[in-house]
């Protein structure tokens, strides 16, 4: 005979807690990309923190499943994900926005000048015309802390979505597997 088996904690439940731990992570990716400009370590943070982002989710995709008893179907793991990085971004948001807004409102116009000056500086002539491009389209308007963060909103939930299907598909495989191992052999 054996045990009922508790059923497993809501999607959006999982979801959110799991959202806090991507959106903290996302906030120390937000801060390294701020002093990327000025800070070699900070650029190197920035891509080993994001190479790091699809393991991350694994654990804690993983673990969401593990303490179900690796009873979750892909698609719940998939829809786990996905809220995970919807939970997940609206800490950095609200971060992103009140730094750009409140605490360094310079920080886009000088990140674009910067760019441009950059650009300038390069030899051929292709970088000169980008300069010139970038130059006049930001003439005419620079993006605002709402701007950057509804970007940065949506590019977390769409990247958030790919990669929470390919997560979705290795957390569900390894517990295939797992399940297979705890059966019992065959002896025919």
């Amino acid at each position: 005979m054996t045990t009922p088996q508790t059923p497993p904690r809501p999607i959006l439940a999982r979801a959110g807690e799991s959202g806090l731990v991507i959106g903290l992570y996302i906030c120390a990716l937000a801060v390294c990309t701020a002093f990327s400009p000025y800070s070699g370590i900070a650029v190197v943070l920035v891509w080993l923190g994001s190479l790091a982002m699809p393991f991350v989710l694994y654990r804690l995709i993983r673990k969401s499943n593990m303490s179900a008893g690796y009873s979750l179907g892909f698609p719940e793991l998939w829809a786990e994900g996905i809220g995970t990085f919807f939970f997940g971004t609206l800490i950095p948001a609200a971060f992103v926005y009140a730094w750009l807004r409140f605490v360094s409102p310079e920080y886009i116009s000088n990140t674009v000048a910067f760019t441009i000056k950059t650009l300038r500086e390069v030899p051929e002539q292709q970088y000169a015309d980008m300069a010139n491009l970038l130059s006049d389209i930001y003439s005419k308007k620079m993006p605002t802390a709402a701007d950057v963060t509804a970007n940065l909103i949506s590019f977390n939930i769409i990247v958030g979505t790919v990669m929470s299907l390919i997560v979705a598909v290795f957390v569900k495989t390894a517990s295939i597997r797992r399940r297979m191992q705890r059966l019992p052999e065959n002896n025919l």
